[in-house]
């Protein structure tokens, strides 16, 4: 999808704001449990990718009694790798979005509103605890609700509220009708699909002509959209979602 000049602006204060993680993603590359060592000549296939993911949940602490039991839920392919979303079996709330390399099965933590806007299962948080099996309930991050409209990335600050705080949230009809905007004036012809509801932000699959194209996510507070600009062209899905809203 080619982004006007306005989304190219976005996309680039969107970079700014990854700086933050970048430690963190360099340690996810490095660290064990994260990923096997292999190397699919062909690609991986969706399947794969998601046994691959199911073994690194059961082997990372996650699968403890007090904890969420999470599942894969959604696996798309980009061109910059396979994009995975887990949510909780028994809620059926989002709980996290990962990026899955599509030749040695390398797993790292999806960027943008996965590490700043999720109030429980923030990689900022808990996700460096995982190596020694264990994540606490919610994130330790500082950054807050975002501001700057509903184009941009704005200016972190404040607080994140937990997800049992007494605060009016957006629902999922009014988080699509953001994002449509937002689509309706950056790509006209595309829609949003059904979204999934992380913890602090819906994430929808973008449509056209019965095809996903590309991502976004909906601050559930603030209404914010960001673009997931980092993923690429998309190759395809495996996936119980993206039925148009």
């Amino acid at each position: 999808m080619k982004l006007s000049r306005r989304a190219l602006w976005v996309a680039g204060g969107l970079v700014a704001g990854l700086v933050a993680g970048a430690s963190f993603l360099a340690f996810a590359q490095r660290g064990p449990g994260w990923g096997r060592a292999l190397r699919a000549e062909e690609g991986l296939t969706p399947a794969q990718v998601t046994q691959i993911v199911s073994e690194f949940l059961a082997g990372s602490g996650l699968e403890a009694p007090d904890e969420p039991k999470l599942i894969v839920d959604h696996v798309m392919n980009f061109e910059t790798g396979y994009y995975v979303a887990l949510t909780e079996k028994d809620t059926g709330r989002g709980a996290m979005e990962l990026i899955v390399d599509p030749y040695s099965g390398l797993i790292r933590p999806e960027p943008g509103p996965n590490m700043m806007w999720n109030e429980r299962y923030s990689p900022m948080g808990g996700w460096a605890s995982w190596r020694a099996g264990r994540r606490s309930s919610r994130s330790s991050w500082p950054g807050g609700p975002w501001g700057g409209g509903c184009h941009g990335p704005g200016v972190p600050g404040g607080y994140w509220p937990s997800s049992d705080s007494a605060v009016t949230r957006l629902t999922e009809a009014e988080a699509a009708a953001r994002a449509q905007r937002f689509l309706d004036a950056e790509f006209p012809g595309t829609k949003v699909a059904e979204p999934i509801h992380f913890y602090g932000y819906y994430t929808f699959d973008i449509v056209k002509d019965g095809q996903v194209q590309a991502m976004l996510s909906v601050h559930d507070l603030s209404g914010e959209v960001w673009y997931h600009a980092w993923h690429g062209r998309s190759l395809g899905e495996d996936s119980l979602q993206d039925k148009p809203v």
